[in-house]
Formats: structure tokens, sequence, C-alpha cells
């Protein structure tokens, strides 16, 4: 067989081709959705506010939680985006219904509705919270 016979010359190119492939593999960013929706946890319609001035304002937190610690019943005044990157949680709304999210787990909290969070289990949770708000309201947690 001749040394650039169609048969080598076609094993060249595939062989380049997985290369390639391999090579743009492994630079191409990965990217995983970790949620889209439009209700927020236990169906509500999600409502973003208005500010007077049309000014949005997003303020990202990372909120850590020791084993066995219970945050009060509260509520936000804005949407919030919650994404459990370490440990697991358990969210109480008022009428008593629980949810859990373990690590790799998002929810988006309805606003005004009083609910608690404590963790489960024996390793602390952080949790990355994004509050979804406006110029001239208030993100902070109200007891309510």
């Amino acid at each position: 067989m001749p040394p650039w016979s169609p048969i080598r010359i076609a094993g060249v190119f595939a062989s380049l081709a997985c290369l390639a492939h391999a090579v743009l593999a492994q630079q191409a960013p990965l990217v995983k959705a970790v949620i889209q929706t439009s209700t927020a946890l236990n169906g509500p319609e999600i409502r973003c506010p208005t500010a007077q001035d049309g000014q949005a304002v997003i303020t990202s937190v990372i909120v850590t939680m020791q084993p066995g610690e219970k945050r009060p019943r509260h509520a936000q005044d804005v949407p919030v985006f919650a994404y459990v990157f370490r440990g697991k949680v358990a969210y109480v709304d008022v009428s008593g219904k629980r949810s859990e999210f373990a690590a790799g787990r998002a929810f988006v909290d309805p606003v005004n509705t009083a609910r608690s969070l404590e963790t489960m289990g024996m390793e602390p949770a952080r949790i990355l919270v994004v509050f979804i708000g406006a110029k001239n309201l208030r993100n902070a947690v109200t007891e309510r």
C-alpha cells in the first residue's frame, strides 16, 4: 500500500477529527441549567417588583447554617432564588407543608409568604440566595 493511499489519508483525517473533538470538548464550558420557572415554590406566579425609577437591584448572599439550626418564620418583600450547594435544608411554609432540598437543588421563594428554614443532617448547609429586587424596595428579611 502506498504511503498516502486513500485509506491511510481517511485514517489520518479520522484521527485528527477525534483529536480535535477531544480538545474542543475539554475547552468548552460545561453549562447546566439549575432552574427555570415562572412560579415560586408551592405554585404562586413570580411577580417582580417595580421601582419608582425603574432601576432593578439584584443582591446575592451566601447563607451558612449549622447542623440543627432553624431560621425563624420570615418572608421576603421581593422574589428570591436559592441554590443549596452544600448540605440539606427543609423549607416549611405556614400551612406546615415541608419541602426538602439537598445540595444541587434550587427553589424560588414566593413573595410575602411566611416560612421557616432548617438544616437537616449532621453537615452545615450553604445556600446561595439571590434577591431580585428594585431600588427603594427592601430585600431584607422581615418577621411576619
